[in-house]
């Protein structure tokens, strides 16, 4: 099978055909990934399968909070399993935001990466809130309080400072790990402290990544993209396996996570009930 090598450089980005007004601003708002600009394959294809763990996942809950299944056999998985989940997406985010500043210095426009991670870490919080809004207005106490939209969005915005220093990055993230444990541990503290992560996470919450420790989470993938990624190409071999069967799917669904993750809940809810 034909191999990845390391010193491969990133293809091209494919001339985009023209559209309207209102496209380019869903593209905008929806963090649109297309092919080409050197998009990895395997980064896609984790995002991709993340997706799929995350829907059946909410799907078992659904059917939980619908009556349809006793929650009881479900109890005592959900938090770990959501913990690998989101751990999937915070380290590619953190991978990516590295990636694309090293390909932004390439081509002379490092000085205005920055401020373009700034603004996507603002949609993605924009995001959250709407998730937030909508799961308050039909849920109730089960509302997201700080869920893995919102962390993502305010981890990459305090991401910025760490992207060109991996051992910076390195060592915060594992005192960030290590700290925020030990937060969340505390007896409950002030709700208002809840989304930094001090005392034990709301029982009423299934969607819940407070900063601490998952900023961390997402400076290790700023370090693991400094190092397995460095200049934005893959500095180890990997066998291709872009657009198998199976993987080709998990990189389409990569490639357009954040559409996915906003509409399969209501799609879900609305074939059960």
């Amino acid at each position: 099978m034909a191999k990845n090598t390391a010193t491969t450089k990133p293809p091209a980005r494919a001339p985009q055909p023209s559209a309207g007004p209102g496209w380019r601003l869903a593209r905008f708002l929806l963090l649109a990934r297309e092919r080409g600009g050197g998009r990895l394959w395997e980064l896609d294809a984790i995002r991709g399968l993340a997706l799929v763990l995350m829907i059946i996942y909410h799907l078992g809950y659904d059917l939980v909070f619908l009556g349809f299944i006793s929650g009881v056999g479900l109890e005592g998985w959900w938090r770990p399993g959501w913990t690998l989940i989101g751990g999937m997406f915070i380290t590619v985010s953190g991978i990516s935001l590295t990636m694309g500043r090293a390909r932004a210095q390439a081509r002379g426009q490092a000085a205005t990466y920055g401020r373009r991670v700034f603004i996507r870490g603002l949609k993605i919080i924009g995001w959250g809130m709407v998730i937030s809004i909508a799961t308050w207005v039909f849920l109730g106490e089960y509302g997201v309080v700080f869920g893995i939209l919102h962390l993502i969005g305010t981890a990459t915005i305090l991401a910025i400072p760490f992207l060109s220093r991996p051992r910076a990055a390195l060592a915060v993230s594992l005192v960030i790990i290590v700290v925020g444990t030990y937060l969340g541990e505390l007896p409950q503290a002030d709700p208002l402290l809840v989304w930094l992560g001090v005392g034990p996470a709301p029982l009423n919450q299934r969607d819940f990544f407070p900063l601490l420790p998952w900023y961390g989470v997402m400076l290790w993938g700023v370090f693991l993209g400094q190092t397995l990624y460095r200049g934005g190409i893959r500095r180890f071999t990997l066998t291709n396996l872009s657009g198998k069967p199976i993987i080709g799917g998990l990189e389409w669904m990569g490639r357009r996570s954040l559409l996915i993750y906003l509409a399969h809940q209501p799609l879900v809810m609305g074939l059960l009930l």
